[in-house]
């Protein structure tokens, strides 16, 4: 049977970006037709267009909800493939918006094979139409339905709450996927030696943090540790030789780092670990305010080492002397439990940080995914003790 056009591939003439091989990632199934609207009594469902961010924003805005300026909204939602930037929404009868799941695209290594997931970002429903329950469920069937249509089989999403946990096992749409819990590492004696004796303990503070950052080394056990401004071809490399080393990974290419952060809106500090020339792995840093406290914090969003510790302990090393180096009083970090770094920071110097669990669920799109002969990587997938995963793999800080 002919497989139906996307309304995508339509807009664009069928022609994927330089290098892209998205399209092969999507597996539509036979003889259904991509999804773009649907209607339901007094609502509307359909695709958010790149021209109707403001509308999107200001929703966000009624809602008293974080949001994201024009310029990271089309970042995230079109930077990466304008043809990939299928956001559902609802409209009410009045043509006023109330409700939209945005996602991000992101191909995803599992078991020697790519698909393409859908990373949610603040799914959101007007406060007005929340009673009852049925613009959400309508937006969610409606989501899934276009997702499968296209071609998209799982999404997943980090930063969840309990109620978002609730009302996804009650819907049978999300699942928990990991929890990870925030630890933590001392840089800075500003704050403790501040409180305890004031501006003559803040001023000892700045001495001895001084002091140490000048004993910190830019080498750790035969690493040359080096930020950098872009990702070249040996990031392409990198990926390629250490990929094999893990079950389920969203791809970590050159482009996609590119895109994640180098043209990320939200400035992140990016460090290469190398060994005799040659790229080991990197780690991503974002230097920030505690938002529940007068703490500077640095948080660890990325760190690729093909599993292996000495690599891990040098990255996060170098994090560490970057952090105290850019005045952050701690460095955090909240590694998947099955990685290779998740030991590296179960002792001293590290501690549990008072942050949160940062709860992760994965959600079926698909109705069967036999049916389009993926039904053991989807399998797998949906197992977080098969996941690779880091904070920046979903839009945390962002």
């Amino acid at each position: 049977m002919k497989q139906s056009q996307s309304p995508l591939d339509a807009e664009t003439g069928g022609n994927a970006p330089s290098g892209s091989d998205d399209a092969a990632l999507l597996l539509p199934p036979p003889g259904v037709e991509p999804l773009q609207q649907r209607a339901g009594g007094q609502y509307l469902g359909r695709l958010l267009r790149r021209d109707e961010v403001d509308r999107a924003i200001q929703l966000y805005r009624e809602a008293s909800f974080s949001q994201l300026t024009p310029k990271q909204w089309d970042w995230r939602f079109f930077g990466r493939n304008p043809r990939m930037g299928i956001l559902p929404a609802v409209f009410h009868r009045d043509g006023r918006l109330i409700a939209i799941y945005p996602v991000t695209f992101r191909p995803v290594w599992i078991r020697g094979r790519e698909l393409m997931a859908g990373q949610a970002c603040n799914t959101l429903v007007h406060p007005e139409f929340r009673g009852g329950g049925r613009v959400y469920l309508f937006l969610m069937k409606f989501t899934f339905d276009v997702f499968w249509s296209h071609g998209l089989h799982f999404g997943y999403g980090g930063g969840a709450t309990e109620e978002a946990m609730k009302v996804g096992a009650k819907l049978s749409t999300y699942r928990p996927l990991l929890e990870l819990t925030v630890r933590e590492r001392r840089l800075s004696l500003r704050l403790a030696l501040g409180r305890r004796f004031g501006e003559v303990g803040a001023l000892g503070a700045r001495v001895l943090d001084a002091s140490r950052r000048r004993t910190a080394s830019r080498r750790h056990g035969g690493f040359e540790l080096q930020t950098v401004a872009a990702a070249g071809p040996e990031f392409d490399e990198l990926w390629r030789r250490k990929r094999g080393r893990y079950v389920v990974a969203v791809r970590r290419d050159a482009r996609e780092l590119d895109w994640r952060w180098f043209a990320n809106p939200v400035p992140s500090q990016v460090i290469a670990a190398r060994r005799d020339g040659r790229l080991e792995g990197y780690v991503v840093l974002r230097h920030h305010p505690d938002t529940g406290g007068p703490a500077r914090l640095s948080t660890v969003i990325d760190l690729f080492s093909g599993q292996e510790p000495e690599v891990d302990a040098a990255l996060l090393a170098a994090a560490a002397r970057e952090a105290g180096d850019a005045g952050s009083d701690f460095l955090h970090f909240a590694p998947a439990p099955r990685s290779s770094a998740f030991p590296q920071v179960q002792a001293k110097p590290w501690r549990p940080a008072r942050k949160e669990v940062d709860r992760v669920l994965v959600a079926r799109c698909s109705y069967d995914p036999g049916q389009v002969g993926i039904q053991a990587e989807f399998d797998t997938v949906m197992d977080g003790a098969n996941w690779y995963y880091c904070q920046g793999d979903s839009d945390f800080l962002d």
